[in-house]
């Protein structure tokens, strides 16, 4: 007989998790499953999907009310948004977009929802109350899309612009060139800086808000695709083709750091916020996880985890980091615990448990 990645891993996991409970307790986990068109609900007090729906279209972003029981499932491609009503994750209705969505934030703690419609070009405002909609006409074709305080940054790559716009004034402030085609975006954590990664000639463009203009270009050995900002906002990690790496930014001193070996092809990347911290890299191409020990800037752990790992979540307490597992359709729970305790023996491996959940999925997110 012979055992696929999957079933071997769900046995190691199992074995490992044997006798150990899971430490987290109260609320759940939402999962958006691409392919099968669908969300499920994970209860991590029993490590099973207590619930699921099914949606008619293919949901790849989710966001959770911030003090109402609600969950919002965008379908992209199919310019759709669900309101789904907690925790049994029933359909309240159904909003349409005339168009795919190239990205999407919920802010004024869940008053609205901003997205970058692709045909025709714009910035959408759906106010989640009345859905009454404001439109600010785009210039060209959206890339992405970050919110902070009210200020959008759209990237705008066959221009090689950023446009910059105001959702409370519903009008667009500026157009900045970033002299390449920027594909991701955000904000520095102080919201004064928008940062733009430019794949074609592997630079972050730094874009000062107050100007309106590029204060800094950094060049990279990768190109830039996946951002993620260490908890105090202090340095910012990318991730990208090019190079088996983590590059290290700060934001703040406008300087490349240092460039980290983070195995095969580190793509999605998520990290904890208590001490001792660690920086979560997904290797999609290799099935495992890429752990590094923020203040050392070494590898703690490599950890196999199933088929082409993707998002990664880490729940609120600090306690597992939660990975999705593309092409395998299941949730790895990874022990953080277990990893600082490693540090002397023995120690139970960080692989707690894999949860099956649907095909593809890409977005998860936590709801109390």
């Amino acid at each position: 007989m012979v055992l696929s990645r999957r079933t071997l891993l769900a046995a190691v996991a199992g074995a490992a998790g044997c006798g150990r409970a899971i430490r987290f307790i109260g609320g759940s986990v939402y999962v958006a499953n691409r392919d099968s068109r669908s969300v499920a609900a994970l209860d991590l007090g029993r490590l099973t999907v207590s619930h699921r729906v099914a949606l008619g279209a293919s949901p790849t972003h989710l966001f959770a009310h911030p003090e109402q029981p609600l969950l919002y499932a965008l379908a992209s491609a199919e310019g759709m948004l669900f309101v789904l009503d907690l925790p049994r994750l029933t359909v309240r209705r159904t909003i349409r977009f005339d168009g795919p969505v190239r990205g999407a934030h919920l802010g004024g703690a869940g008053a609205w929802l901003a997205m970058a419609r692709a045909q025709p070009a714009a910035l959408v405002i759906v106010d989640m109350n009345s859905e009454r909609r404001h439109e600010i006409s785009l210039p060209g074709v959206p890339g992405s899309l970050a919110v902070h305080d009210g200020m959008a940054a759209i990237t705008l790559p066959e221009l090689a612009e950023v446009a910059l716009a105001n959702i409370g004034a519903r009008r667009l402030e500026a157009r900045v060139a970033t002299g390449a085609a920027p594909g991701s975006v955000c904000f520095r954590p102080d919201g004064r800086v928008v940062i733009a990664g430019n794949r074609a000639d592997r630079t972050l463009s730094l874009i000062d808000i107050a100007s309106r203009s590029v204060i800094a270009h950094l060049p990279l050995a990768l190109e830039p695709q996946h951002f993620c900002f260490k908890s105090d906002g202090g340095i910012l990690y990318v991730t990208g083709p090019g190079l088996d790496a983590v590059s290290v930014i700060y934001p703040y001193r406008h300087i490349v750091a240092e460039t980290l070996l983070a195995g095969r092809t580190p793509g999605a990347m998520a990290v904890t916020t208590s001490a001792p911290e660690f920086l979560f890299v997904a290797n999609a191409e290799s099935g495992d996880v890429t752990i590094l020990r923020i203040r050392s800037s070494r590898v703690a752990a490599v950890v196999a985890v199933g088929a082409e790992p993707g998002h990664i979540m880490i729940t609120p307490d600090d306690q597992y980091a939660l990975v999705l597992n593309r092409r395998s359709g299941d949730v790895a729970v990874i022990d953080v615990a277990a990893l600082d305790e490693r540090r002397g023996r023995p120690a139970p491996p960080p692989l707690f448990t894999m949860i099956p959940v649907g095909l593809t999925p890409v977005s998860a997110v936590f709801h109390a």
